[in-house]
Formats: C-alpha cells, sequence, structure tokens
C-alpha cells in the first residue's frame, strides 16, 4: 500500500483514496464514507447502511453493496485506517519527544542546583564583637544542606538524564555461574509449567469419589450377570437345560438389582 504525503498530494491536486473520487456522486460518496468512518473491527456494508438508514428494510443494503464494489470502499477504507494510524504515530512521538525535552531540562537544572551547593562551604563563619567592644566573638552558622543532599540530587540527576536520552539507568554485572545459574532456572521452570507439574492440586469431592467407586461396583455386576444371563439365554434358545446353574428369574432379579444400582450413582448423599 502507498504512502501519501498529504502536502505534496495538495500541491498536485491529486485525489486521495479516501477523498471523493471522480466520476462518484455525492450520494455515493456520503454512503462510503459512513462506511470509513466506521471502527475497522465494526465496519461493514450492511451495518453502515443500517446505521445510516435505520427506516429502511435491509433488503435495501443490497444497493450499497452494489456501490461498494463499484468504487473499491475496502481497500480505500483500508487507506484511510493506515493514514490515520501515521498520524497516530507521529502525534505520539512528538510528544514522546516533548517529554524527553522536559525531563533533560529538569536534569541539568539540579545539576546545576547540585553544582551551585558543592560551591558554599557546609558551614557559614562570621566574627562579631562583643557589646563592649572588648571581646571578638566567632559564630560558626552550619548550613542548611549536607553532602549526601548533594550527591542524592547529582545521581537522581543523572538518572533523568539517562531516560530522557534513552541510556540505561544501571549496570547490572553477572558472573558467568550466575548467568548459568539464571538461565538453568528459567528453562527448568518453562519445563515444568510446560508438563503442568507446577499446576495446584485439585481437591476431588468425597461426593464423587463415593459416586466413582459405587460405579466401579455396579459395573463389575453388569459384566457378572451379562454372562449369566447370556448362559441362561443360550440354554433356553436351544431348549435343553441350564443344569442348574442360574435359574432365569434368578438372572432377571439379579439385573433389577443392579438397574437399581445405576440409578442411584447420582444419588450418593
Amino acid at each position: 500500500m502507498p504512502r501519501y504525503d498529504v502536502t505534496v498530494i495538495d500541491e498536485l491536486n491529486v485525489r486521495l483514496p479516501w477523498e471523493q473520487q471522480v466520476g462518484e456522486s455525492a450520494r455515493h460518496y456520503a454512503a462510503f464514507c459512513a462506511f470509513r468512518d466506521m471502527h475497522p473491527l465494526d465496519r461493514g456494508v450492511v451495518a453502515a447502511f443500517r446505521d445510516t438508514n435505520p427506516d429502511q428494510p435491509r433488503s435495501r443494503a443490497a444497493m450499497w453493496n452494489n456501490w461498494s464494489r463499484e468504487h473499491d470502499w475496502v481497500h480505500r477504507a483500508e487507506s484511510y485506517d493506515k493514514y490515520n494510524d501515521r498520524l497516530t504515530q507521529r502525534v505520539w512521538q512528538e510528544r514522546r519527544r516533548v517529554e524527553r525535552e522536559k525531563e533533560w531540562s529538569a536534569a541539568t537544572q539540579l545539576l546545576e542546583k547540585a553544582g551551585q551547593m558543592l560551591e558554599f562551604p557546609l558551614a557559614a563563619v562570621r566574627h562579631e564583637t562583643s557589646a563592649d567592644g572588648l571581646t571578638q566573638i566567632t559564630i560558626v552558622e552550619p548550613a542548611g544542606w549536607k553532602m549526601a543532599d548533594a550527591a542524592k540530587m547529582v545521581e537522581t540527576a543523572s538518572k533523568i538524564a539517562r531516560l530522557s536520552a534513552g541510556m540505561a539507568t544501571e549496570i547490572l554485572e553477572l558472573s558467568e555461574d550466575e548467568i548459568d545459574r539464571r538461565i538453568e532456572g528459567e528453562l527448568e521452570r518453562l519445563k515444568r509449567e510446560a508438563l503442568g507439574l507446577d499446576a495446584p492440586a485439585v481437591e476431588i469431592p468425597a461426593r464423587a469419589l463415593q459416586q466413582e467407586s459405587r460405579a466401579v461396583s455396579v459395573v463389575d455386576e453388569i459384566d457378572g450377570v451379562y454372562e449369566e444371563v447370556k448362559t441362561v439365554a443360550d440354554i433356553l434358545a436351544s431348549g435343553g437345560s441350564n443344569d442348574g446353574k442360574v435359574s432365569e428369574s434368578a438372572a432377571v432379579e439379579r439385573g433389577e438389582g443392579i438397574a437399581g444400582g445405576v440409578e442411584s450413582i447420582g444419588k450418593v448423599d
């Protein structure tokens, strides 16, 4: 997508993609503007039509779809978005530049103030004569600041200046062993995270454990009675006897009991 220098384009009298184009009527351009000015994530021909014509039936939006294809609304709107993004970037670049200038100025003033403080002694000494004029009195008055105050001011000014210039404010020195330990620790953390080893333990409610135990018991019983019922069914189908292993009525009774057990799985108190 080409970049547009509005100043040059104005001088050449060239129409930008998001402006009214040659052969585009005022009505068509107004419809395009309604589409263009929507948020990119919400933009749509039908949505623009309904916002502009809330009382019109949705079927009338087909006309706008035709205009959109005829006048290339989608690409023109994308050009408009990119143009606005560049304007926004320029605005914030200027704001950051102004802020850096303010920070640099503040840092410079702090350094100058610290220099002025260092030029004066930490104590003021003055000499006076006693009331009778016979004695010379030396008076030492401590200054209103300490050397640590000037040092703190210089440190603060330096940090502000380095931040405004995009420079590091601290130098961290690590030994090779410390670097290796940090890398190994981070790799181990990522490994445990990927394997879910650090995931918090999930406490299973007692009721769920009871249900699970009951379900396993019922399944075992179902497996057993299935074999018994199958045996009875095979014998009865062949007209023979089951040799007293299990009666049909007993198998049915056991099956009903298991069915009741299945229903009770979700009813554990």
